[in-house]
């Protein structure tokens, strides 16, 4: 584990280290700045919860980066939707990482929607918008991802007319990952909605990253009326 310094009162970052050599100095000063706004702003918003604060640069920041990682290199989508945004885990530290690419964070909490654009303007962030509205009243979505919104049957039900064919929703799974890929074949079976599931990658961090998986939806055209 890196070494602690604290970034406001007994909140711990131990990025620098971590970060080190893979993105730049800007881009983790950046990161380090957002989550001491999500900290301030938590304590009249719940954007994480209070026990998890203290460890919260590696279970919600480190986390984010290293499923972060995998999406970017799995998608060359030039636009990605963050559904069911919230505190901005990803899509704020998305936009932070890929300066070349637009990133759309959605979510339908007024409260949670101003601290997102609060974060964007103090951050100067140009390429992240904020929209305020549930998934399916988005429309021509390419590329999505979503971390503690939804199950994946669910939210392909509910999102299914807002995605392109071929769109690819990525997610953000624990130890379950293989149970929600099976109830979104089963949604699938024998009704309107047409998506492959799949596994992408695992990733981890011991002791406070357990093994997580990064997995994938993708739209097919529709099936044919028979």
């Amino acid at each position: 584990m890196s070494k602690s310094s604290p970034i406001a009162g007994d909140v711990n970052w131990r990025l620098q280290e971590l970060l080190q050599g893979d993105l730049t100095e800007s881009a983790i000063e950046c990161i380090r700045q957002y989550y001491l706004l999500i900290t301030q702003f938590n304590r009249k918003i719940n954007l994480i919860s209070k026990h998890a604060v203290q460890d919260g640069d590696i279970t919600q920041i480190y986390d984010c980066i290293l499923g972060i990682k995998i999406i970017l290199s799995a998608s060359y989508s030039e636009t990605i939707h963050d559904i069911g945004s919230g505190n901005g885990l990803p899509g704020i530290i998305m936009a932070i990482m890929a300066p070349e690419r637009q990133f759309r964070l959605v979510d339908v909490d007024e409260r949670k929607v101003e601290f997102l654009k609060t974060v964007v303007s103090r951050l100067k962030l140009k390429n992240a918008l904020i929209i305020r509205g549930p998934l399916e009243n988005q429309k021509n979505i390419q590329c999505a991802v979503s971390r503690a919104f939804s199950s994946m049957a669910h939210a392909v039900s509910i999102g299914d007319g807002a995605f392109l064919n071929q769109g690819s929703y990525f997610h953000f799974k624990g130890k379950n990952w293989e149970n929600e890929i099976f109830e979104g074949l089963t949604l699938c079976k024998g009704q309107k909605f047409n998506w492959m599931f799949e596994k992408v990658q695992d990733y981890e961090y011991p002791p406070l990253i357990p093994l997580r998986t990064i997995t994938v939806a993708r739209k097919c055209p529709s099936r044919p009326i028979q």
